[in-house]
């Protein structure tokens, strides 16, 4: 790995997810951080955590963002929990399109969310 990315993966290595229902949750936003590292990070947080979904919101421009949902191992039997079952949820509600499978799924919307919106929709399809 460059020295460039090491450097900059290690400002996001300490985000908190956050507690909901009997899983953690981590949404966190970007600005055209490149999608190898994302991936890195993805994994990095799927290790530290048991029972976790990870949303990164990537900025791409002012119109486009790319979104990738990560879920652990532990949840992905569990269909509701699975990356692309919340993709498409997501997808419903903001305008885009994507795909994956049930341990990671990617896309891309035409809005920029945060982690109260995605509660919204988290909790709209249940």
């Amino acid at each position: 790995m460059a020295q460039k990315q090491q450097q900059l993966l290690k400002q996001y290595l300490n985000l908190t997810p956050t507690t909901y229902q009997q899983y953690q949750l981590l949404v966190t936003n970007f600005d055209n951080l490149d999608s190898k590292s994302l991936r890195t990070l993805m994994e990095y947080y799927r290790k530290q955590y048991q029972n976790i979904i990870i949303i990164f919101i990537n900025k791409l421009n002012d119109k486009q963002y790319l979104l990738l949902v990560g879920s652990s191992k532990t949840l992905h039997n569990n269909k509701q929990y699975q990356s692309q079952i919340i993709l498409q949820n997501i997808l419903k509600v903001c305008v885009g399109r994507g795909g994956g499978t049930p341990l990671l799924a990617q896309g891309t919307i035409n809005i920029n969310l945060d982690q109260a919106m995605v509660l919204t929709i988290l909790n709209a399809v249940k």
